[in-house]
């Protein structure tokens, strides 16, 4: 068999295989197992390795689908990328203590592979062992400072995790598709948790973030069906796109007064949730937010959010109460503000009695510049409500007809002479209102400067 092996300067370069080989000694005098050196050997099933074995190189068994057994002997430093990726068959695998290097994708889908255990030395797996579908069981070192991308991603049947204490960083899609997993501490030293970390873990029910982390990001916990709570820190500053896209279980969140953004379809389609309380630290507000919550019946609005699009609550079928407060309509410049006064015009009593006593006198101190605005705008709906409360008086209103007829504010300009000479009542005219303007009135106001 020695004539199989191409052997340089102590690396063993290639094996040449065949259909009999099924149990392969490596010579005494290889010192590193050479890149891809026993790629796609399909019929090897053991792999015996001696003790001055120093290294494996990137993607040096990839592909050894028979491959059942091997032993790592105490003494390699190095597991390259791919080193072990498709060893189908390969149930257990022992990392020495001597390991201080585990390569990207090392043993990515092993998916026999049931438990192992990464030694102290290493202090960051990078996608290593994603895809292993059977791993149930894998103790990480105490030293270990990151979980890298990817690094148990798609591993569906591991259903808890001890995080060491050490780990700061867990990265982009590093527990995603664990759809087994139920249970999982995250430290308190971790400060960065990665866009898609934990996505589709279709079994966890609650977790707990630590006080360094300042964002969710995008697509965190996206999919997590059976997620019912979360509890976050109060340094959450911001919850990045679909963060909690289709948790179709989530039913209690308290949004922190750190939160400063919540991004596009952040909550989208999570149909448990009942009531939200929008805080006063929040300033963006994305597209489709809240979108698709059919359950969500109460939503309180504070000020100083500074984008509000006209599609954050579509299909919230079941929305009965939203309270855009009137700091939140005082706060935006005279244009938007006459929009958001609209919405509030168009249905006072989705709104608490001291906002609606607050919206009133605004108007009321305000008037000249508001209805002025209102008329650039050529807004009848909103002057139907002016003139049903009293806003707009005859005596004055003279000069508003001038101002109608300058703008070519048509629509005003026709509801303030109607209203002037009582050709029909207030009733009629927002009937008239109703009957044009229906479709454009369908939740279709934009806030964003």
């Amino acid at each position: 068999m020695t004539n199989k092996f191409i052997i340089e300067n102590d690396t063993l370069i290639k094996f040449i295989a065949s259909d009999d080989d099924k149990i392969i000694k490596i010579p005494d005098n290889v010192v590193e197992i050479g890149e891809e050196a026993f790629v796609n050997c399909r019929n090897i099933k053991e792999i015996i390795l001696h003790k001055n074995i120093k290294k494996i190189g990137s993607a040096a068994f990839y592909g050894c689908l028979g491959l059942e057994q091997i032993e790592l002997p105490n003494g390699i430093e190095s597991i390259d990328r791919w080193a072990f990726v498709d060893c189908e068959l390969l149930k257990e695998i022992k990392i020495p203590n001597s390991v201080k290097n585990i390569g990207y994708s090392a043993f990515c889908r092993c998916s026999s592979l049931t438990q192992l255990s990464i030694p102290e030395s290493v202090l960051e797996i990078d996608h290593v062992f994603a895809s292993c579908e059977s791993l149930v069981e894998i103790k990480l070192p105490k030293n270990l400072t990151k979980i890298g991308k990817g690094a148990f991603s798609g591993c569906k049947s591991l259903k808890k995790l001890d995080i060491p204490e050490g780990v700061t960083q867990i990265a982009y899609s590093a527990f995603s598709n664990c759809s087994s997993l139920e249970e999982i501490s995250i430290p308190a030293n971790v400060n960065s948790i990665e866009e898609f970390a934990f996505s589709s873990c279709t079994r966890l029910k609650e977790i707990k973030l630590p006080n360094a982390v300042k964002s969710i990001a995008e697509g965190t916990f996206k999919n997590c069906s059976a997620l019912i709570r979360i509890d976050l820190p109060n340094s959450i500053e911001i919850i990045d796109d679909e963060a909690f896209y289709a948790c179709t279980s989530l039913f209690d969140i308290e949004l922190t007064d750190s939160l400063q953004k919540i991004g596009e379809h952040a909550f989208f389609n999570c149909v448990s949730l009942k009531t939200i309380n929008l805080p006063k630290s929040l300033a963006s507000l994305g597209i489709k937010a809240f979108a698709g919550c059919s359950n969500l019946k109460k939503i309180f609005m504070l000020n100083n959010i500074k984008k509000l699009n006209k599609k954050v609550f579509d299909n919230c079928d079941n929305l009965k109460f939203i309270n855009i407060s009137f700091d939140f309509i005082k706060a935006l410049n005279n244009s938007h503000q006459v929009k958001a006064i609209l919405s509030y015009a168009s249905n006072p009593k989705l709104y608490n009695a001291q906002d609606i006593n607050r919206f009133d006198q605004h108007i009321i101190e305000n008037k000249k510049t508001i209805i002025e605005e209102l008329i650039k705008m050529d807004y009848i709906e909103a002057l139907a409500y002016f003139t049903s409360r009293k806003f707009i008086n005859v005596k004055e209103i003279d000069d508003y007809v001038e101002l109608a007829n300058n703008k070519k504010s048509t629509q005003v300009l026709l509801s303030l002479l109607d209203y002037q000479h009582n050709e029909f009542s207030i009733d009629e005219l927002m009937a008239e209102r109703d009957k044009q303007f229906k479709k454009e009135l369908e939740l279709d106001l934009e806030l964003d400067f």
